[in-house]
């Protein structure tokens, strides 16, 4: 028990210190600390905050190297809220940085993942999509079919 109490201390300063260091725009240093924290959720979160500076400096190439590794991580976790979670997580910080198919990918593995957590969860993460639906189909007529989809799925209940 004093183990993981120990360890969990440890992540969390982890976690503080990278993120102080990320402040600081030192982001290969960033890199090193994220890379000790055990706990898969926390290190993925604190990969995504380097990401996103990333991005603002406009490091394209490392930020999607980076991104590619949170995603070989994700795909490891077992729970499927917790990876679908994820996946959306990665998908929203990465949206302006990727091309359409390497979003197009991402979207249908977070749906995927979301199904498996239920109809709840997907309409979650179609309400997340939906911009990123728009900005490859600006006629609409994606955004249209999952609008009658939806309507059609809610009468199902609504005629009992």
């Amino acid at each position: 028990m004093a183990e993981k109490i120990k360890d969990y201390s440890k992540a969390e300063v982890l976690v503080k210190i990278a993120n102080i260091i990320i402040q600081q725009m030192e982001l290969d240093t960033a890199l090193v600390v994220a890379e000790k924290i055990e706990d898969e959720d926390d290190k993925v979160k604190v990969l995504e905050q380097i990401i996103e500076a990333l991005a603002k400096l406009n490091e394209k190439n490392k930020a999607i190297e980076i991104a590619n590794r949170v995603l070989t991580v994700a795909v490891t976790i077992k729970d499927e809220n917790s990876k679908s979670n994820m996946l959306g997580r990665v998908g929203e910080t990465m949206a302006h940085l990727w091309q359409p198919e390497q979003k197009l990918f991402i979207m249908r593995k977070d749906l995927v993942m979301a199904q498996k957590a239920g109809l709840h969860e997907v309409l979650n993460k179609i309400g997340n999509w939906a911009p990123f639906i728009a900005f490859i189909e600006p006629e609409g007529q994606i955004l249209w079919k999952i609008y009658e989809a939806i309507t059609e799925i809610d009468g199902w209940w609504s005629k009992n």
